[in-house]
């Protein structure tokens, strides 16, 4: 069943396969500018919203059915060729979003040098 979809990044679970995030976190801010003003307080002036981000914590398992080496390295070739991805949740339109980082955690590794688990923490900024 799929949860959600990154660009060629589908987010599943099924008896085969499972590929899923955790603490997944979702902060925007707002633009504002600061004015000075002669002897007085500085005025502010909203400019507009900023760009969204999202983190999230992705566990790559060989035994869950992916091939970490392998994933980790089509979201680095995402991240590295900027593409822009749409990301769906439940169907939903989540967003346009580039991948700004991925941050690796390589958990296991076999006695012949096969990545079979990692963690992966993944930046992503709204693109607009």
């Amino acid at each position: 069943m799929s949860i959600g979809v990154l660009g060629p990044i589908t987010f599943e679970v099924s008896a085969d396969k499972v590929r899923t995030w955790q603490e997944a976190k979702r902060s925007a801010t707002a633009r504002w500018a600061t004015h000075e003003v002669y002897a007085g307080k500085p005025k502010k002036e909203f400019i507009g919203p900023g760009l969204a981000k999202i983190t999230m914590s992705v566990r790559l398992d060989i035994e869950r059915g992916v091939v970490p080496k392998e994933e980790l390295q089509q979201m680095r070739d995402q991240m590295d060729s900027g593409a822009v991805l749409q990301f769906t949740v439940g169907g939903e339109l989540v967003g346009d979003f580039s991948i700004e980082n991925v941050d690796e955690e390589w958990r296991r590794v076999s006695r012949d040098g096969v990545l079979t688990t990692a963690i992966v923490s993944l930046t992503l900024e709204e693109y607009q």
